[in-house]
């Protein structure tokens, strides 16, 4: 797979609602060079011992962004439209191997 690259990263304390300490990141990263069918990984192990929730920026370089975390690992899909390709419906996966390397975007992450 892909991997993003942080270009930088601002973390901050928060407390939840039930008074629990959590760390919000803000962090501003660049796709890969080779996208990975099914998207580009970001592991922020460093950061968290688990991710409870991540929000992307939506659209970035044309392309619109999907982002899920699973454990302390982030991934990006990329999308773009295709109007023409009606069997493909309205986005479609960017193909792998695309240099998305320009197309900067910015994630928020909240985990322990």
């Amino acid at each position: 797979m892909g991997s993003i690259s942080i270009n930088s990263i601002q973390l901050f304390s928060v407390y939840d609602a039930m008074g629990r300490k959590r760390t919000l990141a803000f962090i501003n990263a660049s796709m890969s060079s080779s996208y990975a069918t099914n998207g580009d990984t970001l592991s922020l192990s460093s950061y968290f011992s688990s991710i409870r929730a991540v929000v992307c920026q939506s659209h970035a370089g044309g392309y619109a962004l999907e982002a899920s975390a699973s454990g302390t690992t982030v991934t990006v899909v990329a999308r773009y439209y295709d109007y023409d390709a009606t069997a493909d419906g309205t986005a479609v996966e960017v193909p792998a191997a695309t240099d998305l390397s320009g197309v900067s975007f910015t994630l928020v992450v909240l985990g322990d």
